[in-house]
């Protein structure tokens, strides 16, 4: 494992001070199809302290497969890093991984921090799985701007009409001037 190129690489990367070699080796790294790898990427993209780190991780967490993005998602979630657990959901959305949505939806409680539940309602908005519907709903009518304009969006990107949700066909069909900024 550490006696290959890509392990003597991945050493060094770990160990590292300088950005611009971290950097070098990230790109060196990219397009290998190793969990310790991605892995790694993940936590750079969504831990480290240089923005330029952080951007060519990110770079090289975008050009892995899906196969392996949602066995390393799966290893790495744990919700109580929510720095790291911010960045997962982000990126499941982004990259519109399939199978999930599950890890995604699980942040959609009163007691989740506000960010996780903010990234968790923009997520689901990209995934559009209708499966997740009925936990979007409560988020339509929330007080809190945010989550009501997120879970409206989610939930409208998720249906493929008005009838299939009653809380969107009212927000579409109101007059009211508070849903105008739902619409």
């Amino acid at each position: 494992k550490g006696s290959t190129p890509h392990g003597i690489f991945l050493k060094t990367l770990k160990g590292e001070k300088d950005t611009a070699v971290i950097k070098e080796l990230i790109t060196a790294l990219t397009g290998v199809k190793r969990k310790t790898v991605i892995c790694t990427f993940i936590r750079m993209a969504a831990l480290h302290a240089e923005p330029g780190v952080r951007k060519a991780a990110n770079w090289a967490v975008n050009e892995c497969p899906h196969t392996l993005l949602r066995k390393c998602i799966a290893k790495l979630f744990h919700p109580e890093d929510e720095t790291l657990c911010r960045y997962l959901i982000t990126k499941i959305g982004e990259l519109q991984i399939t199978g999930c949505g599950q890890m995604v939806s699980s942040f959609l409680h009163p007691n989740t921090p506000v960010p996780l539940k903010y990234a968790s309602l923009e997520s689901l908005c990209l995934l559009k799985d209708k499966k997740y519907l009925p936990l979007l709903i409560p988020y339509i009518t929330s007080s809190d701007p945010m989550e009501a304009y997120l879970g409206t969006l989610a939930a409208a990107k998720s249906v493929s009409t008005l009838d299939e949700c009653k809380e969107l066909r009212d927000i579409f069909l109101s007059s009211a001037p508070e849903k105008e900024v739902l619409k």
